[in-house]
């Protein structure tokens, strides 16, 4: 809260006439606050209009999916540039409106802030004197509003990459789960299959006729039934096998066989598989679909990762911006 301090000061003129006179006088602020860096024009004059201008621009609609300050000069993100302390960037925030909340971790010390608007969420990330990573973040966004973000991130930089990737997951009461994901990077197209149980065997895996409960030797004998190498491996005790260009790994706990992993290329196998798997688990519970595009802003030395993911059913788009500095 500011208070205004008042002091009285008296004159007296002549025959003992005086004059009362109220002096306003401000306070020194309650704390010194290091100053957020601003971009002045070569005159050194920032005009009154342009400062009410940025500061209205700074205010967008909460659903428009631009709800924080817009990309200052030389920013990496909003207003955050990679040189800025994280005292310049609290100050940066507040000055355009917004509340930042400390959000450093308890057990590393590691300095962190968030500052959050509607749907959005973003944290800051330092290392000892200046940002390492931002991350931005929003849950059941409308397709709208990620094709926004996408499309305003290509003009911003050419995209260098784009990763596409589908999982699959199916759980049982049981205790097991699988997992399918495909992988197209690029050119590269990769499947990774993998079947967890961590409670008493019983049933099949759905992977080379293995079942939960197998000792090693009996996993090896059936991997090599199916066409695979395998051999085992102790300390931990490991079924490492592979099929050309497919490779997976069998691990065991006090029930025998507890964990099956596999990957390799897939070509355009990954769907057919599950189908397959879907035929002796069921329907999957859940299916998430993303899309990863990476560019690179030479300008402002910045790496960013751009995600958008649908997971169904019915759990809306979720979008993930990640930005760091280019190395």
């Amino acid at each position: 809260m500011k208070r205004s301090l008042f002091a009285v000061v008296v004159l007296a003129l002549g025959a003992g006439g005086v004059v009362w006179i109220a002096v306003k006088q401000r306070p020194a602020p309650a704390r010194a606050r290091p100053t957020a860096d601003i971009a002045v024009p070569a005159s050194g004059v920032v005009s009154a209009s342009a400062s009410a201008s940025s500061s209205a621009s700074a205010k967008p609609a909460a659903d428009s999916g631009q709800s924080f300050p817009p990309l200052a000069p030389n920013a990496a993100w909003s207003v955050v540039r990679w040189d800025m302390s994280a005292a310049k960037v609290e100050v940066a925030f507040e000055d355009a409106g917004f509340d930042v909340a400390d959000a450093t971790d308890a057990k590393t010390g590691a300095k962190r802030l968030r500052v959050k608007r509607g749907a959005w969420e973003a944290t800051i990330d330092f290392d000892a004197k200046s940002p390492s990573q931002i991350v931005v973040a929003a849950e059941s966004v409308s397709k709208e509003v990620a094709d926004a973000v996408v499309t305003k991130m290509k003009e911003r930089a050419p995209v260098t990459k784009t990763i596409e990737l589908t999982e699959w997951r199916w759980v049982k009461d049981t205790g097991e789960g699988t997992t399918l994901a495909a992988n197209v990077d690029g050119a590269t197209a990769t499947m990774r299959e993998l079947h967890v149980r961590e409670r008493a065997p019983g049933g099949a895996i759905g992977f080379a006729g293995l079942r939960w409960g197998q000792s090693t030797q009996e996993v090896v004998g059936q991997l090599e039934a199916a066409g695979y190498r395998a051999r085992v491996v102790k300390a931990p005790e490991t079924v490492p096998f592979t099929k050309g260009d497919v490779e997976g790994m069998a691990s065991f706990n006090q029930f025998g066989v507890r964990r099956v992993e596999v990957s390799g290329p897939t070509g355009d196998r990954a769907a057919a598989r599950a189908k397959e798997l879907e035929s002796s688990l069921g329907k999957p519970a859940s299916t998430e679909v993303s899309t990863k595009t990476e560019y690179v802003d030479d300008a402002r030395a910045t790496w960013i990762q751009v995600e958008v993911s649908e997971k169904r059913p019915g759990e809306g788009l979720a979008l993930v911006e990640t930005y760091r500095p280019k190395k």
